[in-house]
């Protein structure tokens, strides 16, 4: 394998997006400012109720790798494995230098990339997708961008940066609206300050009256109306007690009972504790018109030089800007008092991970989920002696990344980094050659497999895996069905050598993987995951739990399933929860071509302050047939091919090959037959035919025996078979015979004779 070569890794995680964006930040988004002034000056600062507020700044965010990866610019480039195409990566966020000011809320956003190539200028606009609002009192937001790049418009700025001494100039030109508009006023009408309103019964206002008498005695600027009166029963249903300012005089202080009319909810009057009219004011109720919204336009310009040694920002482009510093990590584990170790690698994006699996496991066929192992025999010296024969087995091994490993890795990384890498895109490379070895117990005539298997294969593909050849006889072919079937059995190991640097000097370190041949432990079969959601209140969908689809032609159980619930923008992930539950046990059985709904525990998935749960990443694990092992290992036999040798049944009809010597007589029965057809059907059903006529009255059929029927029976040169003639008239219907027995199976000949027309 190429030192540079890398693969994706292949996953079962299905990513379901359940949110969009959430109602209340979109609706913040287009909030127009409230403040009693134009913020035209970029560098003052506005206070509103106690806050500080100014217009927004523009930068780069700078990403934090802890102390797994050096901290870079947030501008980066990605080249897909497939299709290389370049894409442009950068985070914009919207800032304040002052700790303590707010940044104003824009609208909006467009961001434009220009740089130089050569002498070319390129200028590429970007998309932009904007995050949720941050946490921090001077940031707002991220503005995550990104645009194609054609492999022409960047290979000329790769070519001059081989030189040391150039750098690439990159120019961002960021454009938002600041929306802002001054905040309605009061309308002009008597103030009123009051505690909670008090309704009494009719039946306590004399008493109250008294009271409300007394009262205003002792304290005239503060009336506490509590009672109805007899007089205006019918009219008023309510009653505040409050200190009324008079709308014409601010500073003159009527006492009084605001009494308010419920058939004209415009009118007040104010009556004294012995219940006389003091005033009766009209109310304005109509609240004065604000001013309109207006628009101001804010453009900013970043400038960022980069040369070949920012491997955050070139690692994928070029091969020159490998970071040899990175190196491979081995972290040891203990699940469920079995220890295990993953190995993973930081590579130029600062999303990517090189990441070994955890084991090659038997691949599954895609369309029936059965394992992918070949069967075929081949003859020894002496056709006649079973034992002489040798059985070869190809058996299909692919890369299986165990779930619980990956979700490890993530927390190993949250955790190195201090919350800067919560999830990570992983990988298969870093690596300069991978092998296959034996173990010893298998290796050799002498060992307990009684067979031969390859000890060393120095060329394997670990995407698409490799071909395992285990060569054995009838005897030890028996043992491989035990083991196969009966459980766990480790042969070998993929020996990857991993490169590293020490002290700028390249250093080559091992790492085993085993290769598992367990019939019950299959890689790769098919299952689709769907999102459950549902619409809150708000109009805002949340995630509810998953669904398992199983698209196969045939039933499959689920042993369980590892959960993490994202909240990410773009290429961000701002959290992650990787303790999710759920409301029904594990495993789950799904029929063919049917779903199994999984809901999460409610407790499990509360939002998460000011950001909200974006994805659900979901990988099964443990998905097997819902077949016993010996029943998939007999189909893997059915499907066996060769023989010790190809048997050839010659088939002839004398009468077409001395039809030019026979006389009228003895024809004239045939005259109207124009062919014979002869079938011929095999010990496990199948049927072979051939067709004779004048002109080919001879022709042979090749037939072989399966592994199957070799296996039960033991006999290598037993041949069974029947066969029916069909003879094919000019004018009637063909007629045809019983299925016949011929007299001898252990020839290698069978002839024929058409059936003659009667009148």
């Amino acid at each position: 394998m190429a030192q540079n070569g890398s693969y994706a890794v292949a996953s079962n995680a299905i990513k379901m997006t359940a949110v969009q964006m959430h109602t209340k930040m979109m609706y913040y988004l287009a909030y127009t400012n409230q403040l009693q002034e134009a913020p035209v000056d970029p560098n003052r600062v506005y206070v509103v109720d106690g806050k500080k507020y100014g217009q927004p700044r523009f930068r780069i965010k700078r990403r934090s790798g802890g102390d797994v990866l050096p901290d870079s610019d947030a501008f980066w480039f990605t080249k897909e494995e497939n299709t290389e195409k370049i894409t442009l990566h950068c985070i914009i966020e919207v800032y304040r230098d002052e700790a303590d000011v707010y940044p104003l809320s824009i609208r909006n956003s467009q961001i434009s990339l220009e740089y130089e190539a050569a002498g070319k200028e390129i200028q590429k606009p970007l998309a932009i997708t904007q995050s949720p609002m941050m946490n921090e009192i001077n940031i707002l937001q991220d503005l995550h961008a990104e645009t194609e790049i054609a492999w022409d418009e960047i290979k000329d700025l790769l070519i001059e940066l081989k030189d040391p001494s150039k750098s690439a100039t990159f120019q961002l030109v960021v454009t938002s609206e600041m929306w802002w508009q001054k905040p309605a006023a009061s309308p002009q009408t008597s103030t009123v300050e009051t505690p909670p309103i008090v309704v009494m019964p009719v039946m306590f206002s004399a008493v109250i009256t008294d009271t409300v008498a007394k009262q205003a005695e002792a304290e005239p600027k503060v009336k506490v109306a509590t009672a109805f009166s007899a007089n205006i029963a019918d009219s008023v249903r309510i009653m505040d007690a409050r200190i009324v300012r008079d709308h014409r005089n601010k500073d003159k202080e009527t006492g009084g009972v605001v009494v308010r009319d419920h058939r004209n909810k415009d009118k007040v009057i104010i009556r004294d504790h012995r219940d006389r009219v003091v005033e009766d004011v009209k109310v304005d109720n109509t609240p004065p018109a604000p001013e309109p919204p207006q628009k101001i336009d804010l453009r900013h310009v970043i400038v960022r030089q980069y040369t070949k040694q920012d491997q955050a920002v070139f690692g994928p482009l070029s091969a020159e800007f490998e970071d040899p510093a990175l190196k491979w990590e081995v972290v040891n584990l203990v699940k469920e008092n079995v220890p295990y170790t993953i190995y993973y690698r930081p590579t130029t994006q600062p999303d990517d991970f090189y990441f070994l699996p955890q084991s090659f496991r038997i691949k599954a066929k895609e369309h029936n989920g059965e394992p992918k192992i070949s069967i075929s025999m081949l003859a020894g010296e002496d056709p006649n002696k079973p034992e002489m024969y040798r059985i070869n087995i190809g058996i299909t091994l692919i890369p299986y990344y165990n779930p619980k490993a990956k979700k490890d890795l993530y927390r190993t990384l949250d955790s190195l980094s201090k919350g800067t890498i919560k999830f990570c895109k992983l990988r298969l490379g870093g690596y300069k050659s991978a092998q296959f070895k034996l173990k010893e117990a298998f290796a050799g005539e002498n060992a307990v497999f009684r067979g031969k298997i390859q000890e060393t294969i120095s060329s394997i593909d670990p995407v698409n895996g490799f071909t395992l050849m285990v060569d054995c006889s009838l005897e030890s072919f028996d043992f491989f069905k035990r083991e196969i079937t009966d459980g766990q059995w480790i042969i070998g190991d993929i020996v990857f050598e991993l490169i590293s640097d020490k002290g700028g000097q390249e250093q080559i370190s091992l790492a085993s993987i085993p290769v598992e041949l367990d019939i019950r432990k299959l890689a790769g079969i098919p299952v689709a995951i769907d999102s459950v959601v549902e619409k809150t209140e708000d109009d805002e969908v949340a995630i509810k739990g998953f669904k398992i689809n199983n698209t196969n032609t045939f039933p499959i159980t689920v042993n369980g399933a590892e959960l993490m619930l994202l909240s990410k923008i773009g290429s961000t992930v701002y959290d992650a929860d990787y303790e999710i539950g759920v409301q029904r046990s594990w495993p789950v059985a799904v029929d063919k071509q049917a779903a199994e709904e999984v809901l999460l525990k409610t407790e499990d998935i509360a939002d998460i302050a000011d950001r909200f749960w974006t994805e659900l990443i979901c990988e099964p694990h443990g998905v097997s047939l819902n077949t016993s092992p010996d029943e998939v290992l007999g189909k893997v036999i059915d499907y066996a091919t060769g023989d010790p040798q190809v048997w050839r049944l010659e088939v002839s009809c004398p009468l077409f090959e001395r039809w030019t010597q026979l006389d009228e007589a003895t024809l004239a029965p045939f005259q109207q037959v124009h062919l014979v057809s002869v079938e011929i059907k095999n010990e496990d059903g199948s049927v072979f035919s051939v067709q004779l006529d004048k002109n080919k009255p001879v022709a042979s059929i090749e037939m072989a025996r399966s592994i199957t029927q070799i296996l039960k029976s033991q006999q290598l040169s037993s041949r069974k078979y029947q066969y029916r003639v069909g003879t094919v008239y000019v004018v009637n219907p063909t007629h045809w015979t019983d299925w016949l027995n011929p007299e001898s199976t252990a020839a290698n000949y069978l002839s024929v004779i058409p059936q003659k027309l009667t009148s």
